[in-house]
């Protein structure tokens, strides 16, 4: 059986190709392979929180843009 989708991952994913990054240029950042980060993109890898760091910092995103904010309605 299957777990279900982390929507974690499509969120990141929506994060990094919004700010213009491909999935070339993520795998530099984080001296992995591009097969790494397709993987993580595609939910077959989890993200580990070091690696949102060195995004964050190297890109100036926000660390707060990589977890998706739940609404009360979904937290109950």
């Amino acid at each position: 059986m299957r777990n279900p989708p982390d929507p974690m991952a499509g969120h990141i994913r929506a994060v990094l190709e919004g700010a213009g990054l491909t999935q070339t240029v993520v795998a530099e950042a984080l001296g992995i392979q591009q097969s790494a980060v397709s993987k993580r993109y595609r939910d077959k890898s989890a993200w580990p929180a070091s690696d949102l760091r060195v995004l964050a910092e190297r890109f100036g995103i926000p660390i707060t843009d990589f977890y998706p904010v739940s609404s009360p309605a979904e937290a109950s």
